[in-house]
């Protein structure tokens, strides 16, 4: 990464938090023997506009080498942004270029609705791969300013632009945006940015979504900033609720290049900015209460889910030792040994679960999964077992 802000270009960090002797994630073992490499995520503020990025450098992430899809279905708004692309103009005939296309899946939702002209930019050799088998036109390459001149050489100048939760994972995002820039339809092209939504994390508390493979977490108005000084002309900055938290969407089209804040965003920024630093205090405060009561918990304790979020939630706490079991219903995971720090769970289904937990205690953990969740705590309650919440912690926090 640059030392300037990619949203503001200041250079006005200031330390936010740290985590120390972290596994990656995303590491299932077969045996907890099998030895993980240990790292510092750390997280720097932008006193300047609100953008959080990774302040350290953990393990790089090869995504050439990456094979899991990561997303197995569309949200519930993905409907509403492909219509949104009609009424923009964008004909089925249009091309239309996602950027970071993984499997195929939006892909795959543009040609149902009768896009027919869709092409794929996808660094990992498997997902490409796989997009191919689907019959999509997907270039391997990780995005830049010599792939996008790769684009317009073969394809000619894309009308539209996707770009959905990718992003957060670049090095160098006003870069990666400025790339998209140079091959958009200059008089009618359209934009469309998805990305998670950072400032949902200090207003909910969800630090375990602060995570190694995320490098920056952008609000609405700092991501709207570097789309502004890309030469992109915001037109909507929308808001989507998803699972516990949400994403921000953005869309843009060709514009004049940009730089100033403007005032209300500024009052906007300072607010966000005033939410970061209070949270490292209020997520010590949340887990010397979970580590109270988890001392005090029945044994054995179940978590529900074994996902970054839930791996993340106990080694950011220093809570991974009191974990021995995560419920997970991912045939991938169930069997495993999660990344988890300081700790060893086996990772069970909700049907083992239910078949073989008669006491102890269950961490309600299935941030985002209501109904999953309500599955196990019905079971935990019919059997006796003790309920910890830390919803309820981050509840009586706030």
């Amino acid at each position: 990464m640059t030392p300037d802000c990619p949203c503001c270009a200041a250079n006005l960090f200031e330390r936010l938090i740290a985590f120390e002797a972290l596994p990656p994630t995303g590491l299932f073992r077969s045996s907890a023997k099998e030895q993980l490499a240990h790292f510092t995520l750390r997280f720097e503020l932008c006193t300047n506009c609100g953008l959080v990025r990774q302040g350290s450098k953990p393990p790089p992430k090869d995504y050439a080498q990456i094979d899991r899809a990561a997303a197995l279905k569309l949200p519930q708004h993905a409907g509403d942004l492909i219509s949104a692309l009609e009424h923009k103009g964008i004909n089925h005939k249009d091309l239309i270029l996602e950027v970071g296309s993984n499997e195929g899946t939006f892909l795959e939702a543009l040609r149902s609705a009768g896009y027919t002209n869709l092409i794929g930019v996808e660094p990992s050799i498997a997902l490409a791969e796989h997009s191919r088998g689907k019959g999509f036109s997907v270039i391997n390459d990780y995005f830049g300013a010599e792939c996008s001149a790769g684009v317009v050489q073969k394809f000619g100048m894309p009308r539209a632009i996707v770009c959905r939760h990718t992003v957060e994972h670049v090095p160098d995002p006003f870069t990666f945006v400025a790339a998209m820039r140079t091959c958009i339809a200059e008089k009618d092209g359209v934009l469309l940015i998805e990305l998670p939504d950072g400032s949902a994390i200090p207003e909910l508390l969800n630090v375990y979504e602060l995570w190694d493979e995320h490098l920056c977490y952008f609000s609405s108005e700092n991501a709207a900033l570097m789309l502004t000084r890309a030469g992109f002309a915001v037109t909507e900055n929308l808001s989507y609720p998803y699972l516990d938290t949400r994403n921000i969407v953005l869309w843009a089209h060709p514009g004049q290049v940009q730089s100033e804040i403007a005032s209300d965003q500024r009052r906007h920024l300072e607010k966000r900015i005033e939410l970061w630093r209070k949270m490292p205090g209020a997520w010590r405060r949340v887990t010397t209460e979970m580590e109270r009561q988890l001392r005090a918990a029945p044994k054995p304790v179940y978590s529900v889910g074994a996902s970054h979020s839930q791996t993340n939630f106990f080694g950011f706490a220093d809570l991974g030792g009191s974990v021995d079991f995560m419920v997970d219903d991912d045939a991938h995971k169930v069997g495993k040994v999660p990344p988890i720090k300081g700790g060893a769970p086996a990772i069970i289904s909700t049907t083992q679960f239910e078949s073989s937990a008669n006491r102890g205690t269950v961490v309600l953990t299935g941030f985002g999964y209501s109904k999953w969740t309500q599955r196990i705590r019905s079971h935990a309650r019919n059997a006796g077992m003790k309920l910890i919440d830390p919803e309820a912690l981050v509840k009586a926090e706030k």
